[in-house]
Parts: structure tokens; C-alpha cells; sequence
């Protein structure tokens, strides 16, 4: 794998502190990154401001996030679709995302975020460029409780240092940027048909679950229809569980849908057997959203209050990241929103131009 240099956009601490950086927020899941239009007049606006820059030379990037006093370090630059290199998808997309994405490249020639991705393997990009992280970062910021800090590396001897330990790559697993990346291996013209990935090693990332709030009645006899593939029962307390989904209904009941057939895939389950099959759901598109996968019990009442529609919130427990190599190695896909991973780098901290 062959990882190229770039010039990044970059803003300065005090526009992460300031209400001007909701113009990336792409929580409002009813416009999804929503702003597109006014992106670009406000990039050039900022730049003119002196709030943003974009680096005179070209060059790799070493990011550290921290957050709950875990740091973890990637390597951030251009990487090409070839043959040399395989990126390993493992969910399905959403069609009106990856519209949206396609505006974004071909209209506006704007990438407000790196393709986040990780790889097998025991050496830690940590160590790959500790000699970088000695020196003082190039910029830094507090966003949303995580530090970053952010280092250009343009000197070439370093940037050949790293191309060389990455070269021995030749498999990155997506773990978040699917729709861009769709968007880029069905061809791209001229410098776009280049995106830019953030690279880590897979002890690095957390793997949670994407959770679902289902919008709506759902059918009166689920816990009949279910019963076939799982055990229910109603749960005392809410607590974090591994051994099944939580359900939880707007009128406060809660239970426990516990797999009866060990070695399926939980999110199969909980598409095919609960929401389909036992909630009778069918329109599945204007019905079931996804929830982040970092979201708390203490979060619930928000979540209804947010989906005055929704009746019920679907706790997933997360799979071990030996089964998710294991399922994506063989060549199959999860559905849509499956998967969580952290950290996650917020939209707009490595914005390129094309």
C-alpha cells in the first residue's frame, strides 16, 4: 500500500469552541451532513478570516485522540484503489447517503472527513511514529471531551519512514466511511478518484454496536413469534448485557431477547427475526434508525423524546472483533448500521479540497 501526501484545511482551537463548528454536525439525521451548500463559502470565509488555513506543503498527518484516558494514534493520507491494496467493506449502504456523497465529490470536490480504517497485524502505528509525537503537535483542540492532537509530517525522510512501515499493509478494513467509499471505487475523475483514509491497527479500535429505535406500533404478539428463535423475559433493572438484545418500549416495560441458536450473526437477528419477523415491521427504511453505538441508558427518555413516534429502543451487544474478522474475511457484508467504531474523528478536523 502506497500512502500519499496531502494539504489539509485545518482550524484553529477557538473555532472548535465556538458555535461556527455545527457547520459539520451531521447528527440531524433528517438531512444528513445537511449543509452541503454552505460548506464551501464558509470554508473560503474562514480561510480569508484567518480562523482556518490550508498548509502551504503537502504532507502525511499523525493524529492522536484521547478520551477517557485512552489515546489512540493514526496516520492519516492519500490512498489510491488498486490492486495493490484491498479495502475491506463490511456493511451495506444506504442509497440516499450515498447520494448525498456523490454531490459532495463531484459538486463541491470537498472531503469534510477522513475514510476511517484499521488493519490486522501486531505492530502499532503508535510506534511507527513515537519519534514524531516527541515534538510539540502542529495543532491541537478539546472537542466534545476528546483531545486531538495533530501533527504534519512533511519532512521527507519521515514521510518515507512511514510510508515504508505501512507498505507491509495489504488490507485495510472500513470502519467508518462506507458511502465515500462507495462513491470512490465506482470512478472517480482525475484527483478525486484519491481519497483520504485515517489508518490504525485493530487493537487500537473499539467495536461497539449500532442500537435501533423502532418507530411506530409493533405487532401485539411478538413475544409469540419470537419464541421460536429466542428466549424472552422481562428484565427487573436495566444492565448491560452480552448474552441478548434489551428491548425497551416507551411505556417502560423492558426484557431481555436472548438467542436461542448460538453462532448466528446478532445483527441478522435482530433485522430478520425481531424487527421483521416478530414487530411485523416491513418498511423497514421509514421505520428504524440507528442509534450510536456509545448512547446510555441515561440517554432513553432524550430518544424518545427526539423519535415522538418511536416505541421501542433496541440495545445491541457488540460482537467480538475476532467474529467480525472471521465474517468479513470470508467475503460476506453486515446490514446497514451494524457497526460502531471508536474514536470516531469529528467531521471537519481534516477537511480536503480537491
Amino acid at each position: 500500500m502506497r500512502v500519499g501526501t496531502f494539504q489539509a484545511i485545518r482550524f484553529s482551537e477557538k473555532f472548535w469552541n465556538s458555535a461556527h463548528s455545527g457547520i459539520f454536525d451531521n447528527s440531524d439525521t433528517t438531512s444528513k451532513i445537511q449543509k452541503t451548500g454552505d460548506v464551501i463559502p464558509f470554508l473560503n470565509e474562514q480561510i480569508t478570516r484567518g480562523v482556518a488555513k490550508i498548509d502551504s506543503q503537502p504532507g502525511l498527518y499523525v493524529l492522536r485522540i484521547t478520551a477517557n484516558e485512552k489515546s489512540v494514534t493514526s496516520i492519516i493520507g492519500e490512498v489510491g484503489y488498486d490492486e495493490h491494496t484491498t479495502f475491506l467493506v463490511n456493511e451495506d449502504i444506504h442509497r440516499e447517503k450515498l447520494e448525498y456523497y456523490k454531490k459532495m465529490f463531484t459538486q463541491y470536490r470537498l472531503q469534510t472527513n477522513p475514510i476511517l480504517t484499521f488493519y490486522q497485524g501486531s505492530r502499532l502505528i503508535s510506534s511507527m511514529v513515537g519519534d514524531i509525537q516527541q515534538a510539540p503537535p502542529t495543532s491541537g483542540a478539546f472537542i466534545n471531551g476528546a483531545r486531538y492532537e495533530l501533527w504534519h509530517v512533511n519532512k521527507m525522510e519521515s514521510v518515507e519512514s512511514i510510508r515504508s512501515s505501512l507498505g507491509k499493509v495489504d488490507k485495510l478494513y472500513i470502519a467508518d466511511g462506507h458511502h465515500r467509499f462507495a462513491v470512490f471505487k465506482s470512478g472517480m475523475p482525475g484527483a478525486a478518484a484519491k481519497l483520504i483514509v485515517s489508518i490504525t491497527d485493530a487493537s487500537s479500535v473499539i467495536l461497539k454496536s449500532c442500537h435501533k429505535v423502532v418507530i411506530g406500533d409493533v405487532a401485539q404478539n411478538w413475544v409469540a413469534k419470537i419464541s421460536g428463535v429466542a428466549d424472552v423475559r422481562r428484565l427487573p433493572k436495566l444492565e448491560y448485557r452480552r448474552d441478548g438484545i434489551i428491548a425497551i418500549f416507551k411505556s417502560g416495560e423492558r426484557f431481555l431477547l436472548a438467542p436461542k441458536q448460538s453462532g448466528r450473526n446478532i445483527y441478522d437477528v435482530v433485522n430478520s427475526d425481531i424487527i421483521r419477523g416478530a414487530f411485523g415491521i416491513q418498511d423497514y427504511k421509514n421505520r428504524v434508525f440507528p442509534l450510536p453505538g456509545n448512547i446510555r441508558f441515561e440517554d432513553i427518555d432524550r430518544i424518545f423524546d427526539l423519535y415522538l413516534n418511536g416505541s421501542v429502543i433496541l440495545f445491541v451487544p457488540s460482537i467480538d472483533i475476532s467474529e467480525f474478522f472471521k465474517t468479513i474475511d470470508a467475503g460476506n457484508t453486515l446490514p446497514a448500521t451494524s457497526t460502531w467504531f471508536e474514536p470516531k474523528i469529528i467531521d471537519g478536523f481534516i477537511t480536503r479540497k480537491f
